[in-house]
């Protein structure tokens, strides 16, 4: 007698391992190169040894199967059943696409009970399990050969997602980004905006995630992956355990590795989606940031061994428009000069990174925030700020609304690039007034290569002055019409 076990897990939760004991007839083997185009290029089947891969590629047959129940031969390959459990956890952080398989499997074995021989992968879909020659339920009383469940729903699933992910993709190429970043970026908020934190069937899911519109951290981070794979950006999922600010027990959790161009960083939809407000502190931080000593992430040991260094020192220099880190002393002119005027030219708004701590302290200082409404012409104004803040710090997000309008604002837009040691290190871009002395407009931002924005500035000639630790100060001459 030949026996299977049912085993697996899903993200965010964990289901119960129920056992069952049956015959294994009716298993078939596929061809070991049996895999659809783009199957071995995925990141977590390059972390295997050869003979996993292989066991790997014949699962991968099976999941794509059209048909349920689609049992694999991998006696040949002498696998542990610790082995195939990390096999089959691998493959679904590498394919958000086949949604319908969230790691549920049976496994079969022979003499030994620690030597799998073979693998039925499990259909899932809105708490069904599209089966049935291997697993009934206790109530159920139909013979073998009666599905407990139409497929033509799966099928009828995937035709949706297929078709709301083009529509997602159409609207970000309307948008006409160039770089790999903005195209992260844009895909980030965008999942934000689509999907609500409610628990569901499919909520592990990146078709509860994109179809139905409600998930948990599975589904942001199998969505936000898949989207990312389809513009051709890598992207795996990986799980562990976090901590959230004011928290003080783990829980489970899933977020994204992301490669954008040199710079392999790590991003949180999940945590940077709260309620009506969009944060981008948990998008691509590095390895410290969300699993090092003292982070709020901590990495499932099954990725021991099988990530990427993540240890750009500028990986927060892609957060959402370049907020600001505002390091040392903070001045009225810091905050005015990044404040950006709306179409009602009466509200001004900024995000601003504040690791310290010290600009919450500055800005709930009526005295301060009245110099930065002087300087932005304001008769008047109110203010209000929103922040989320975390172990990687604080991001805040600052409104000011004068009782009167305002002129629009001018901008000056740029970039710099340096070759500090430190591609942290602080820089400083001051604005002189032609046959002055004193600095009129500054900026003060990290970065060995970033961009900048000063607004508010008066028409003019000025001295650009660039000031970078190690480096000499450069001066150029600017005209703002």
């Amino acid at each position: 007698m030949n026996t299977l076990k049912l085993s697996g897990k899903t993200l965010c939760s964990l289901i119960a391992v129920v056992l069952f004991v049956v015959s294994m007839a009716g298993i078939v083997s596929a061809a070991t190169d049996g895999t659809t185009a783009g199957a071995t290029a995925c990141y977590g089947y390059t972390t295997l040894e050869p003979n996993q891969q292989q066991v790997y590629k014949l699962l991968h047959t099976a999941v794509q199967s059209d048909t349920p129940d689609t049992s694999v031969d991998i006696s040949e390959w002498n696998i542990s059943k610790d082995e195939l459990k990390s096999i089959v956890s691998i493959y679904v952080s590498d394919h958000p696409e086949a949604f319908w398989f969230q790691g549920l499997f049976l496994w079969g074995y022979g003499a030994d009970p620690n030597v799998p021989i073979s693998v039925i992968p499990i259909f899932e879909l809105d708490g069904k399990l599209f089966t049935n020659k291997y697993y009934k339920a206790t109530e159920d009383t139909s013979d073998d050969n009666t599905p407990l469940y139409d497929i033509s729903e799966l099928t009828k699933a995937k035709t949706e997602f297929q078709s709301a992910s083009d529509a997602v993709i159409a609207e970000m190429n309307a948008a006409n980004l160039s770089t790999d970043a903005e195209k992260a970026l844009w895909l980030h908020d965008k999942v934000a905006a689509l999907v609500s934190y409610v628990p569901t069937n499919n909520d592990q899911t990146a078709y509860g995630a994109l179809v139905e519109k409600q998930a948990v951290c599975a589904g942001y981070t199998r969505l936000y992956q898949y989207l990312l794979q389809r513009v051709g950006i890598r992207s795996w999922a990986v799980t562990g355990v976090s901590v959230k600010p004011g928290a003080s027990d783990p829980i489970a959790h899933a977020w994204n590795l992301v490669w954008l161009g040199d710079a392999c960083v790590y991003t949180d939809v999940t945590w940077n989606d709260q309620d009506t407000k969009l944060y981008h502190l948990y998008y691509a931080r590095n390895y410290d940031a969300f699993s090092g000593a003292g982070a709020d992430h901590a990495l499932d040991t099954l990725f021991n061994g099988r990530l990427p260094e993540c240890t750009a020192a500028c990986a927060h220099q892609y957060l959402y428009n370049n907020p600001d880190v505002l390091l040392g002393d903070i001045t009225a002119q810091d905050i005015a000069a990044r404040m950006v005027l709306g179409d009602d030219n009466k509200t001004f708004t900024a995000k601003f990174l504040d690791p310290s701590g010290k600009l919450t302290e500055w800005i709930n200082t009526q005295e301060n925030m009245r110099a930065v409404g002087s300087m932005l012409g304001c008769n008047g104004l109110s203010y209000s700020g929103s922040s989320m803040s975390g172990q990687v710090g604080v991001e805040i997000h600052l409104t000011l609304v004068s009782r009167t309008e305002v002129s629009a604002q001018k901008v000056v837009k740029g970039s710099v690039q340096c070759s500090t040691a430190s591609p942290a290190d602080l820089l400083t871009i001051e604005f002189i007034p032609e046959n002055a002395s004193e600095v009129k407009f500054s900026i003060r931002i990290a970065g060995c290569s970033t961009e900048y924005a000063l607004r508010n500035i008066s028409s003019g000639t000025y001295t650009m002055r660039v000031t970078a630790p190690k480096h000499v100060p450069r001066e150029y001459t600017v005209t703002i019409p």
